[in-house]
């Protein structure tokens, strides 16, 4: 397989952003849909992926039968975030190797690719936690945007407005089986 090098400075042939991101595009296509390393740690990742969630419901004992308390699972969560986003980093670390000496037109096998990675290993066990604490961060600040908008709605829907500040009662309101106007 070849693929075109790429070459010069991102606008030096007069390009737009627009027209150089489809460039880009159409070589990164190329470049999986010929590359078989790239294929290869791509369905390692997946595999990996799907081997953490298991251990996640093994783990906390969704398949046990008793009663699972979303502690306990929270917990075996928190137990196993580092280690599954260590080997989630590590894996994308020899995914941005193949494909960056794809794209050169260097490709990489995929013993080369997880050397590049086991070579970083140190960088990527310290880049683990801050990839897992960001992740943290988006699905707190996704679960306040995802509460403040129930609130909104429900004192939409109970008084016909969702402006001025929220009180207690507000935020206690839509999760409570007292029923608005239109939620009757």
């Amino acid at each position: 397989m070849t693929v075109e090098r790429l070459q010069g400075t991102p606008f030096a042939s007069g390009e737009g952003r627009i027209a150089r991101s489809w460039r880009l595009t159409r070589a990164a296509w190329r470049v999986v849909g010929y590359d078989d390393t790239l294929k290869g740690l791509a369905v390692l990742g997946a595999l990996a992926g799907l081997a953490g969630f298991a251990l996640l419901l093994v783990l906390g004992g969704v398949f046990s039968g008793a009663r699972v308390s979303r502690g306990h699972i929270l917990l075996v969560a928190a137990l196993l975030a580092y280690p599954l986003t260590f080997v989630s980093v590590f894996i994308n670390t020899a995914i941005a190797a193949a494909a960056v000496s794809a794209l050169q037109g260097q490709p990489l096998s995929t013993r080369q690719a997880l050397a590049v990675a086991y070579g970083r290993v140190g960088r990527i066990a310290m880049w683990a936690p801050l990839a897992g604490l960001a992740l943290v961060a988006i699905l707190a600040a996704q679960s306040v945007v995802r509460q403040t908008f129930v609130v909104a709605l429900y004192r939409y829907a109970t008084t016909g407005t969702a402006e001025g500040p929220f009180t207690e009662d507000d935020l206690s309101a839509p999760f409570t089986p007292k029923r608005g106007r239109f939620l009757s």
